[in-house]
């Protein structure tokens, strides 16, 4: 039990999770990565993707944290009844 909650109700969040993930960042960073002619180059290029990309993946990844907590917290019958 977290905060005298169950938590078996966070199991039943967890599959959303999958619908908040954006691939297009991560392909974005694969690509970058990709590009590199050379293991130095390779650094330099994961270091200039995360450096464009790193605070839209930082803002997703502290949303999407927070959408399922809430959701956690709130119970899932509860989002039920609002929909």
């Amino acid at each position: 039990m977290i905060l005298s909650l169950s938590v078996h109700v966070s199991s039943e969040v967890l599959p959303f999770f999958l619908f908040l993930v954006d691939l297009s960042k991560a392909s974005a960073l694969a690509v970058f990565a990709l590009s590199a002619r050379s293991r130095e180059e390779i650094n330099e290029n994961i270091g200039r993707a995360l450096a464009l990309l790193g605070p839209a993946i930082t803002l997703d990844a502290v949303v999407e944290t927070l959408a399922i907590g809430l959701g956690t917290i709130s119970g899932t019958t509860l989002i039920a009844l609002l929909i």
